[in-house]
């Protein structure tokens, strides 16, 4: 009989595929090192390292399309000896990277024509937005950008009328950033958006993406500490290392995340506030939270003075030690109280 922890492993492997094969691979590799490492510091945090599984994934399902030879080289166990290898899901990530690296450069350059991709949105000095409708267009795409999106890891998504894949394209045809949207009745979100190489995109890409975000009117599909940025109340997009002074979300905001996450002062949240970097060791002031604030398995140590938070603090895990009067009492250690005795900001 599996135990709990089996269970939960596996409950999360189920949330990046739909292929039975790739699940199973996936087991092998992320799966066996995130049991491994449960119950230690070193365990693998599904949310905050989303994206790397992510990119894993379709590393995989692009290998089971092609066979790929060492798919056939198995231990005794039927399990591939490449898989076992793997000490770290950084490690899988590298090869995940080596792997779409060396596909991408065996593709060769396509000159698409209108069947393949198509104008959706022009923008500033010559820019535009294309969507990809074809595996050509997806396999141009992967050639350029050097990810996942071709070599057979998103083809059958393209019959899809819901998933739309979309490139940032110069005035020369190169690629600067590609996305995911979903569209379900009137809802869009934006479910991947990368750079090259899987990357964040440079800055200056965002801001020519912001209108047309706008104009589509999109939200997040997943959290914002998954993807690297955040949209805001008036349709800008900013990368979480570069947040603006007085940025308003009115949206429950997860920002547990692998990235650099740089709170600025006066940010306001109409909503939930989840914080989760080992990093994070204070808050901005003029923070604003109104629902629930948690802080949990950051180095926060002090909350500021002026701190306005209308729900609970959730500070499992934090080493919290300094709280403003008029929030104390909102302050909640239940699950892992390794709170010090609070004592008031002077």
């Amino acid at each position: 009989m599996e135990d709990r922890n089996e269970l939960d492993v596996r409950a999360q492997i189920i949330t990046f595929t739909d292929d039975t094969t790739v699940r199973v691979l996936l087991s092998h590799c992320v799966g066996r090192i995130a049991l491994r490492d449960y119950d230690r510091d070193t365990r693998v945090d599904f949310r905050r390292d989303r994206r790397k599984i992510m990119h894993i994934t379709d590393w995989l399902t692009a290998e089971v399309i092609r066979s790929a030879p060492w798919l056939a080289r198995k231990d005794d166990n039927g399990v591939p000896k490449k898989l076992l290898k793997f000490g770290s899901i950084d490690a899988i990530f590298d090869e995940a990277n080596k792997a779409m690296e060396q596909a991408a450069a065996r593709v060769a350059h396509t000159q698409l024509t209108e069947k393949d991709v198509q104008v959706v949105a022009e923008l500033d000095n010559g820019y535009k937005i294309v969507r990809l409708l074809t595996p050509a267009a997806l396999d141009e795409e992967s050639r350029m950008m050097r990810h996942c999106i071709g070599n057979g890891a998103y083809d059958a998504m393209l019959a899809d009328d819901d998933n739309g894949y979309f490139s940032l394209r110069d005035p020369k045809g190169g690629s600067h950033v590609t996305l995911e949207i979903e569209e379900m009745k009137k809802y869009r979100s934006i479910t991947q958006l990368q750079g090259k190489g899987n990357t964040l995109p440079v800055r200056r890409y965002l801001d020519m993406l912001k209108a047309f975000i706008k104009e589509i009117d999109a939200e997040l599909g997943g959290t914002p500490g998954e993807m690297g940025f955040i949209i805001d109340d008036d349709g800008g997009v900013h990368l979480l290392s570069e947040l603006p002074e007085g940025i308003t979300v009115t949206r429950d905001t997860d920002l547990v995340s692998e990235f650099a996450v740089v709170l600025p002062p006066n940010m306001t949240i109409n909503g939930k506030l989840e914080l989760g970097h080992e990093g994070l060791t204070e808050l901005p002031p003029g923070l604003t939270v109104t629902e629930s604030l948690d802080i949990s398995n950051t180095a926060i140590r002090e909350l500021p003075a002026d701190l306005d938070v209308w729900g609970d603090i959730i500070a499992d895990g934090a080493p919290l030690e300094v709280v403003p009067d008029h929030l104390k009492k909102k302050v909640k250690t239940d699950y892992w109280p390794k709170t010090t005795v609070l004592r008031p900001s002077i």
